[in-house]
């Protein structure tokens, strides 16, 4: 029973270290996701190494609680960086556009208007 409370009290950490990874990317706090990142491996390779008594559902209870919320916090997480991805797909495009319009301005499109600015 103590092993099972301690496996729900890391999911719990689990937990927060994803929601604080959401506030990070939401920030653009980039070196805090790095950190927290780090930190989440280690706490997931601390509850792989704890192990359970499956033979007591009770006690259990609280894990697979905790488990839930990871999963919703990780779905959370995933959906983010998501919205970002496409995000970064559609500026890209934007800037891609862009960059070929300048680049085709200054070859000197046929009616187009060019300055010299040279001194």
């Amino acid at each position: 029973m103590m092993q099972a409370h301690r496996v729900a009290d890391a999911y719990a950490r689990y937990a927060e270290l994803i929601m604080a990874q959401v506030d990070a990317l939401d920030r653009d706090e980039i070196e805090r996701l790095d950190v927290l990142s780090r930190q989440r491996a280690q706490l997931a390779g601390e509850i792989e190494a704890i192990g359970l008594d499956p033979s007591d559902p009770g006690s259990l209870t609280e894990v697979r609680r905790q488990m839930a919320t990871c999963l919703e916090a990780d779905m959370h997480l995933r959906q983010r960086l998501e919205v970002m991805h496409q995000e970064n797909v559609v500026g890209t495009r934007r800037v891609d556009r862009w960059r070929k319009a300048l680049s085709v301005y200054a070859r000197g499109m046929p009616g187009a208007v060019a300055l010299d600015v040279k001194p």
